[in-house]
Formats: C-alpha cells, sequence, structure tokens
C-alpha cells in the first residue's frame, strides 16, 4: 500500500503579536477557533509585557521571534550603544525604506545589528517565551548585511527554522524582493537551517481581505503539482478601531484581514482535504 501524497503543510503565522493589544488579542482570538498556528513577537514596545502573559497560556501556539529593526520604537538596547540604528532620538528608524537606504550606503553597523538584536533575544526569554523561529518587522532581514547577522545568531541561539519572504509582483520592489529571497535561501541551506516553499501575504497587505482566499488556493494547487509543498501564510490582524496602530502610519488591513480569516470562505480554504496546519517546528521535523 503507497502513503498518500504530501499536500499543503501550512504555517499560519500571525505577525506583530505584542505591537498592540488588540494586535495580541486579534492573534489569540484567531489561534483558539483553530486557524493561526504561530505568532511572531515584537518585544520593543509598551504593549509587550501583557502580551507575553497571555501568549505563555497558550501552549499550542509556536512562538517566534520578530526582530525588530525598524518601526520607531524604543530598541531593546541602550541607544548609545547601537548608533547606526536609531535616529536622533533614540529610537529604531521608521520602517525598512530608511533601514536600507542606511545599508546601502554603509551606515549601517553589522556590529550594532548584533547587540540589537541579541537584547531582543535576551527579552523574550525573559519573559518566559522560547523562540523556535525568526522573521523581521518589515522583512529587513531580507537585506544581506542584516541577514549575514540573523542567520549567525539562528545558529548560536539553537533557532533552525527562519522565513524567507516572497512576492509575485512584477514592478522593480517585486523582483528586487525575489532576488533577495533566493540569495537568502542559498544562505540558509548552506547554514544548514529551514524554511519554506512558500510564503505569502506580504503582497497586498494592504487589502489582505481581498486576496487571501486566492493565494491560498494558489498553494493548494502549487502543492498538487509538485506532490507536496510547506508554505507560510503571514498575516496582519488586530480588532476594529485599533488606536495605537495610528501610530505606525503603515495602512495594512489588519481589521479586514481578521474578519476574512475568520469567515467562511477561508475556512473552508484552511480545511480543504489535503491542508494540514503545522507550526514552524512542526513543518521542520516533517520535511
Amino acid at each position: 500500500m503507497t502513503a498518500p501524497r504530501p499536500g499543503l503543510r501550512l504555517i499560519v503565522n500571525g505577525d506583530d503579536y505584542g505591537l498592540t493589544a488588540d494586535i495580541s488579542r486579534a492573534v489569540l482570538d484567531a489561534h483558539d477557533v483553530g486557524v493561526v498556528t504561530s505568532t511572531s513577537v515584537v518585544v520593543t514596545t509598551a504593549a509587550f509585557g501583557a502580551a507575553a502573559e497571555a501568549l505563555r497560556t497558550r501552549t499550542e501556539l509556536g512562538v517566534g521571534l520578530h526582530l525588530a529593526l525598524v518601526g520607531g520604537d524604543e530598541p531593546a538596547a541602550p541607544p548609545d550603544r547601537i548608533p547606526s540604528l536609531v535616529d536622533a532620538h533614540g529610537r529604531l528608524l521608521p520602517s525598512w525604506r530608511a533601514f536600507l537606504a542606511s545599508a546601502a550606503t554603509g551606515r549601517v553597523d553589522a556590529a550594532h545589528v548584533r547587540i540589537e538584536l541579541e537584547a531582543q533575544h535576551d527579552r523574550i526569554r525573559g519573559a518566559g517565551l522560547e523562540p523556535r523561529h525568526l522573521d523581521s518587522h518589515q522583512n529587513v532581514h531580507l537585506w544581506p548585511a542584516a541577514a549575514a547577522v540573523v542567520v549567525a545568531l539562528a545558529r548560536e541561539w539553537g533557532i533552525a527554522s527562519i522565513r524567507t519572504p516572497d512576492s509575485d509582483g512584477r514592478g522593480p520592489r517585486g523582483v528586487g524582493l525575489r532576488l533577495l529571497s533566493r540569495r537568502l535561501r542559498t544562505r540558509l541551506a548552506s547554514a544548514g537551517l529551514h524554511t519554506t516553499d512558500a510564503m505569502v501575504g506580504l503582497d497586498g497587505a494592504d487589502r489582505y481581505a481581498t486576496r487571501v482566499v486566492a493565494d491560498l488556493q494558489r498553494l493548494r494547487a502549487r502543492a498538487d503539482d509538485r506532490g507536496g509543498l510547506v508554505a507560510e501564510l503571514a498575516l496582519h490582524l488586530s480588532h476594529p478601531g485599533d488606536a495605537d496602530l495610528a501610530a505606525y502610519g503603515w495602512g495594512y488591513d489588519y481589521a479586514g484581514a481578521l474578519a476574512a480569516v475568520l469567515g467562511p470562505e477561508v475556512r473552508r480554504e484552511l480545511g480543504a482535504p489535503g491542508v494540514e496546519l503545522v507550526t514552524w517546528t512542526q513543518a521542520r521535523q516533517a520535511a
């Protein structure tokens, strides 16, 4: 008797846990109904302490560290130890664009990146959480200088899985992102680290409620064509009226994405034959 053909093993990850109280609550709500299997935790915010306490009670929810080198919050390390990463007010740079502008001109010191990320790792473990995967705020770990530090730290910390962001965009941003993704995959393979075969959720994050079903259908079709696929669905979720999100101004449709993933169409796709919802650890162990 032949073994059944592997289908789609899907990590459903709630990003930005700890960024605001409503985001954290939305991620836990989506986990509690069986949708979200994993979450990535931001430790540089005022909301992190309470969010960590709630997360410790969800023992089946996979935990990752959402490495923050941008976002405008206070860093975990003292600002005077990481001057190339902070602005004149001692806060992290506001966005990936600001970070890449600094990195591309050689103004980001890799030693400062290491100091800040080590401080964030110490903070999440100090809160009683053990991260099992790494990704980053606005995916700045795609940039080679940051990627080198993240890969080295993952190996030191014994964390075997790292997100590889991806895009199907046809413009310059999509092309550039795919180039960086291929380089990151090569780096991860050389280091013996695990990532997924595919990732969705980056494209169209400002209107993701209208994309998620089609993205899931494409992943299922790829799994059928390949005879199996390990993929990540990265979600930005929050409840309506999250006033704390206004400070960031990213324009993501957090509330719309939450409504979509709790709705019947997405739940039907996630429950389709051949779809297995897994954590990052489970995905790696099955690889």
